[in-house]
């Protein structure tokens, strides 16, 4: 069984979050972070951040990089 932390943070939804923002927003995502895949998350934030009232918003892929933002080949 989850703890409870475990279980609110799988039901979370980023989104109601993302969309109350008001102020600056830098999202940053790594082209190669198999933990993070930006393929799935950058849409979905961008998404949801269209829908806020922040300030000004920058959705980018940094190509090249894995999950700590650092250069890698394989990347695994």
């Amino acid at each position: 069984f989850y703890s409870v932390w475990m279980q609110q943070f799988l039901q979370l939804e980023p989104a109601d979050y993302l969309q109350k923002l008001r102020c600056h927003v830098l999202a940053l995502f790594a082209e190669k972070d198999i933990q993070v895949l930006p393929s799935v998350n950058e849409p979905a934030m961008a998404k949801a951040l269209q829908k806020s009232k922040a300030a000004s918003v920058s959705v980018q892929v940094l190509p090249g990089l894995n999950h700590l933002l650092q250069q890698c080949q394989v990347c695994n």
